[in-house]
Order: structure tokens, then C-alpha cells, then sequence
């Protein structure tokens, strides 16, 4: 992870190559730490009185938490797809850039990791640093998208890369938003 961020590219310029599939990156990676949002979501209506939380009990929780869970692999293959009609799209209307479905799948599940990171401040029962650790954790995300999309795409031109991470990470606050405007609807309904 360390490579991803400081090192001129060199992670992202590993993980553009073949000898890392977007399977593995999936299995190994994403679906591992995607665990972490409805865990710590569990964690804390079990263990803190949280207005929303506080109302569900037993299993509507973990049926929340299973559906958060659902939510996010769903978000994750969107967004793969949205990142490669965008680059197909903004980018190269006659065709000459062709982002693969592959690629994008690994600049999304890497992308997201800050997102998937930032529950573990619910191991600290306060309202206030989580709500100020979700938009450093968008900043960190959009970093990371800033910084991987001309390395994994191999766009040099800065202008251009630069427009395709900013389309990006627009569509990925939109998933995001509306990743949890589907959650909290279920929750609404489900709960009596």
C-alpha cells in the first residue's frame, strides 16, 4: 500500500501488468476490506448507543450489515464498468483508448481503500471523529484515483488524465452516495 502512494507509480505500474489479474485483486484484496464496513457497522450498534443503530436489534442488524456487505460488491463492479464506459467515452470517442474492464476493476478496489478503512474509528464511540474522518477518507480515495489513473491506464498526456480522474471521482461519490441511500432505505423500510 505504502507503493501505491509514494514511490513515482511503481505499485500502480505493477498492478497494470497482467501478472496481477483483477480476480485476485477482487478475492485478495477488495472483498477482504470491504468486510470491514459492515463489521465495524456491527460493532457499533452492538456496543454504543447509536440513534439509528440503537433501534435494530439482533438479526435486522446483522441483515442491515449483510445487505451493506451486498451493497458494496455491487458498488465495486458499477463502478469498474463506469470507470471504463467514462475512459471509452471522455476520452477517446473514436476508439483509440480502450481502458479494460480489468484495469478498471483494480483502480476502483484500490481506490476505495481509504473508504473501506475509515469505519474502524467506530472503535472510538464518537459521532464527532467519525464524521470527520468519512470526508478525509473521500480525499484520500480521490488522491489515490488522481494518482493511479495516468499509471494504470498509461495516460501521459497530464491534461487528459487528469479529466478522466476527475469524472471518476464524481462517479464514485455518486456510487458511494447512492450506495447508501439504498442501505438507509432498506433500513427505513425494515424497520417498524
Amino acid at each position: 500500500m505504502r507503493q501505491l502512494h509514494f514511490d513515482d507509480f511503481h505499485g500502480w505500474d505493477y498492478l497494470s501488468t497482467e501478472r496481477v489479474t483483477a480476480n485476485a485483486v477482487f478475492l485478495l484484496y477488495a472483498l477482504p476490506l470491504s468486510l470491514v464496513p459492515p463489521l465495524m457497522l456491527y460493532y457499533a450498534g452492538t456496543h454504543y448507543q447509536i440513534e439509528y443503530l440503537s433501534l435494530l436489534k439482533g438479526d435486522l442488524l446483522q441483515t442491515v450489515c449483510g445487505i451493506f456487505f451486498l451493497a458494496e460488491q455491487a458498488m465495486l463492479f458499477l463502478m469498474a464498468a463506469a470507470v471504463q464506459r467514462i475512459g471509452e467515452t471522455l476520452l477517446s470517442p473514436t476508439g483509440e483508448f480502450e481502458p479494460s474492464y480489468e484495469n478498471s476493476l483494480k483502480l476502483s478496489a484500490i481506490g476505495a481503500t481509504p473508504m473501506w478503512l475509515a469505519p474502524l474509528v467506530l472503535f472510538v464511540p464518537n459521532l464527532t471523529i467519525a464524521l470527520l474522518v468519512a470526508p478525509l477518507a473521500l480525499i484520500a480515495s480521490a488522491a489515490m484515483i488522481f494518482q493511479g489513473t495516468p499509471a494504470i491506464f498509461g495516460i501521459e498526456e497530464r491534461t487528459r488524465a487528469a479529466l478522466y480522474s476527475t469524472a471518476i471521482v464524481f462517479a464514485g461519490i455518486v456510487g458511494w452516495a447512492t450506495m447508501f441511500y439504498v442501505v438507509l432505505f432498506i433500513l427505513n423500510v425494515a424497520m417498524p
